[in-house]
């Protein structure tokens, strides 16, 4: 199965309340629903979002919406995650935990343009642009590059792009 995280928390329904979407989207990928509910609980709780349980999607804030749509893809229990600007509107302790539970993850492809973040998650790079594959380079690559560091792979980018 395949978990897809759209940019701009695409993913919610606006009307669902926060526990609903959750429900939802856990139903949908066939999670039992004991199991559904405790796993529903657990995320709204990992996830700061206890307060969003009972208030529909759109009333959210950006960050809260970016968390609830995040929890309402990790919830399937899918083998494989897309995640397309997953920190998108989020403060600086949100990312640090969201990288920690990218981190955690079975298999991720990240789609971003924050360089740290790519570096943090990523163990293999693929650069495009204007929708074609420009480089695909592992960290060794990098490393015989001279890049070691998210602002050195922002500076390589930067020249790559040109």
């Amino acid at each position: 199965m395949l978990g897809f995280l759209f940019e701009e928390a695409e993913n919610l329904y606006g009307y669902l309340t926060g526990w609903e979407n959750l429900l939802f989207y856990g139903r949908l990928a066939g999670v039992r629903e004991h199991t559904l509910r405790r796993r529903a609980l657990e995320l709204l709780d990992e996830f700061d979002l206890e307060a969003a349980k009972g208030r529909p999607a759109q009333s959210l804030s950006r960050g809260q919406k970016q968390r609830l749509a995040l929890a309402s893809v990790l919830i399937q229990g899918a083998q494989v995650y897309v995640l397309d600007e997953p920190t998108l509107g989020l403060d600086l302790p949100a990312q640090r935990d969201l990288i920690a539970r990218i981190q955690e993850l079975p298999t991720v492809m990240v789609t971003t343009h924050d360089s740290v973040l790519a570096w943090e998650v990523a163990d293999r790079f693929v650069v495009m642009e204007g929708g074609k594959v420009r480089k695909v380079l592992n960290r060794m690559d990098l490393a015989d590059l001279g890049v070691g560091n998210p602002e050195e792979l922002r500076k390589w980018l930067l020249e790559v792009y040109g």
